[in-house]
């Protein structure tokens, strides 16, 4: 994960810049619950009912363990299967350190691998196994022998359900040392990220980790899992940048280490010098850890450097076969402890900043995954990240992403694990805001609802720019602010001099089939111009304004007024807080009574305008019982509360605009897809008008709901 330092870093700056560093503080010494109507979401089993519309097995229904071949690259460098077809995920990070409960027993493995399916993913990221599999360890390398069993049986279970595997060989910064009498998490113990670029023991403690973690035979599979062909990649070892980890608050024993032998290795004169030497180790300890997974039989594609946007960073990770990388709006500062901070900003307002980076981070040419995104609880805004950044991952075409994590959980209640028994910022399958936005990203990214850009831009970059002490640390590059909000971006790193600025001429072949060069310090008002002539539509983007529309007129974002949409043939949604009545192709927003991220999908493979089964979506909020903030804006966090989960009430007046109106029904579902509850419907020419309010739902509230033709089947 992302170092919660670095982000709460950039949160604090974000406080002062919107003027909301020091809100009025309740001097209650319980604090205070966030206003408005908020009741208990009644569903305890939260498995997706077959059949019902939220079960999305007849949307992917080739996703079955016998068509699945090793993951290979199409012409354009993106992720394909063996035909060379396109072929995009859906991932779900799984976390089974203690805190988690550990790895599920073999029944519980079975029922999360099928529901993983159905809920419409395709790809299972399993960060932090080392920590796992060391669970009261008193020895190095002493796997709990139960744990490692059921990581062997989880996998042949999610192999069975058509789901790939993208495996962390090295997570913890402790990897599989013994730490008798102290915490996994100890954090004067080791920093395996930083110490295995230039430490041998720690090198020799890696390649013993992937060995036993992953070159030993799986009994339930008959054969190593570095050598099945549904592992898509290894991340060599995560968050592993050498500039990321020197920046860490803690840890400053292994800094002084690391730094003590630089000097004795390189003897840097300049920082400079020296940033050519963080970048030195990087290329060479990535090589070995790259030749130590072939020598133990991994064919696959490898990753890492994936915690950190600098531009050395980004310039390390040009010789991976796969480019990822984690990226959050509004991180909390320290997780759940009290006094913890958010900015409780919406990111819409903020001009997705997330998104920004990570569009900016993009190689051309190299398969990328988002591995870990999120804007986490107790945000009010989270809504925001279940359309923005699955809708523009869409639109960039990028080949994974991994809201983190957890997203998928079998019950409230059904753990007694410390981080199930409530919301947490990386708790998404008991956030029903959160979930509701993982559906959606099911539908806009993985079944391909918004069409990539026409337009693809390419930022050549020069390793020169990463040694330079004034922009090594920044993100690159600052001509992308905006940009990927119109069109696809990605890097193309070049020794020697940058592109000139020379006006662009479309050309295929390269790393894109048609790519537009510039140098990466163009700005983006230049690239703009030049791509006029090409004929691309303006629609109503201003971006002095904060106004941007895609270049395919399906998204489209306002920051000022603080509202998104969504556009195409198969979904329509809508991000809003104020300003209805609001009104796209198929869906209108006619009256709502709170903030909100309405969707309406179809979801039996025909046009919203003729189809017979539509999800609808309407997701407000939500928090655990017993919450309590130091302010009305949820700033500071007091108490992080306990289930059941409170769904924050609301109504909305909606007119879907239908072929066949007289055919409709209109239900309430269950968070797990079951029909609740019939409610009325006026019907018009061409259109059927309703009114949604949560409150009112007999079965509790819900986030979902379900328009039906009387002849589906």
């Amino acid at each position: 994960m992302t170092s919660v330092f670095l982000r709460a870093l950039a949160s604090l700056m974000l406080l002062t810049v919107f003027g909301c560093a020091d809100p009025a503080v309740d001097r209650s010494p319980e604090g205070v619950f966030p206003r408005g109507d908020w009741r208990p979401v009644e569903d305890i089993d939260l498995r997706v009912e077959p059949g019902s519309v939220l079960d999305f097995t007849r949307l992917f229904p080739d996703q079955i363990a016998s068509n699945m071949t090793a993951v290979t690259l199409d012409n354009q460098g993106r992720l394909a299967n063996a035909a060379r077809q396109r072929q995009r995920f859906l991932c779900a990070p799984l976390l089974f350190t203690g805190a988690h409960g550990g790895f599920p027993d073999h029944a519980t493995a079975d029922a999360l691998a099928l529901e993983l399916r159905r809920r419409g993913y395709n790809l299972a990221r399993m960060p932090l196994i080392d920590a796992a599999l060391m669970a009261n360890a008193t020895r190095d390398f002493d796997f709990d022998e139960i744990q490692l069993d059921r990581f062997h049986y989880l996998l042949a279970a999610l192999k069975r359900q058509g789901i790939y595997w993208m495996i962390d060989v090295a997570s913890s910064w402790n990897g599989a040392y013994a730490l008798p009498g102290k915490r996994r998490g100890d954090r004067n113990a080791h920093l395996l990220q930083l110490e295995i670029h230039y430490d041998r023991a720690a090198r020799q403690h890696w390649k013993e980790l992937a060995r036993r973690a992953l070159a030993r035979d799986n009994p339930y599979s008959g054969q190593p899992p570095l050598t099945e062909a549904n592992l898509l990649a290894l991340t060599v070892i995560n968050t592993g940048s050498i500039l990321y980890n020197l920046e860490r608050p803690d840890f400053a024993t292994q800094k002084s280490r690391f730094n003590a032998w630089l000097e004795g290795a390189y003897a840097p004169t300049t920082q400079s010098e020296r940033l050519q030497a963080y970048h030195d180790r990087a290329l060479a300890t990535t090589r070995w850890m790259t030749q130590v997974l072939r020598d133990l039989g991994y064919g696959g594609m490898v990753t890492g450097y994936n915690g950190n946007h600098s531009a050395l960073t980004r310039l390390a990770a040009r010789d991976l076969t796969l480019v990822s990388l984690h990226d959050f709006f509004d991180m909390p500062v320290n997780y759940i402890r009290p006094g913890n901070r958010q900015m409780g900003i919406s990111a819409v307002g903020a001009r997705a900043p997330d998104i920004r980076r990570l569009a900016a981070a993009r190689m051309a040419g190299r398969p990328y995954i988002v591995d870990e995104y999120g804007q986490p609880f107790w945000s009010a805004w989270r809504r925001e990240a279940g359309l923005l950044l699955p809708a523009y991952a869409a639109f960039q075409d990028w080949d994974a992403i991994c809201r983190f994590g957890n997203p998928v959980e079998l019950a409230y209640g059904g753990s007694s694990a410390p981080r199930n028994q409530a919301i947490t910022p990386f708790g998404v399958g008991l956030d029903p805001i959160a979930r509701a936005g993982e559906t959606l990203a099911a539908l806009l990214f993985r079944r391909g609802d918004i069409r990539s850009a026409e337009h693809r831009i390419t930022l050549e970059m020069n390793s020169e720019l990463a040694f330079d002490p004034d922009r090594a640390h920044r993100p690159l590059p600052e001509a992308t602010v905006g940009l990927a909000f119109r069109h696809a971006v990605g890097l193309l790193w070049r020794d020697g001099a940058s592109a000139t600025e020379d006006p662009p001429e479309p050309h295929t072949g390269g790393a894109w089939s048609a790519e537009l060069v510039f140098a990466s310090d163009t700005p983006a008002a230049l690239i703009e111009s030049r791509l006029a002539p090409l004929g691309h539509p303006g629609g109503r983007g201003d971006a002095e304004r904060g106004r941007y529309e895609s270049d395919t007129g399906e998204i489209y974002l306002d920051a000022a007024a603080r509202y998104a949409q969504v556009q195409s043939a198969s979904s329509e949604a809508l991000l809003f807080d104020r300003g209805l009545p609001l009104a796209l192709t198929r869906l209108s927003v006619d009256a709502a009574s709170e903030a909100a991220l309405i969707a309406l999908s179809a979801v039996d493979g025909r046009p919203l305008g003729s189809s017979r089964r539509m999800l609808l979506i309407f997701a407000t909020d939500a928090v655990n019982s017993g919450i309590r903030f130091g302010d009305q804006k949820r700033h500071t966090l007091l108490k992080i509360g306990r289930l059941p989960v409170l769904i924050k009430t609301a109504w909305a007046e909606l007119t879907v605009r239908h072929d066949d109106p007289a055919a409709l029904r209109l239900f309430a579902v269950g968070l797990n897809g079951a029909r609740r509850q019939e409610l009325p419907l006026r019907r018009g020419s061409g259109e059927v008008r309703f009114r949604i309010d949560t409150a009112a739902l007999a079965a509790g509230p819900t986030t979902y709901f379900e328009l039906v033709a009387d002849d589906f089947n």
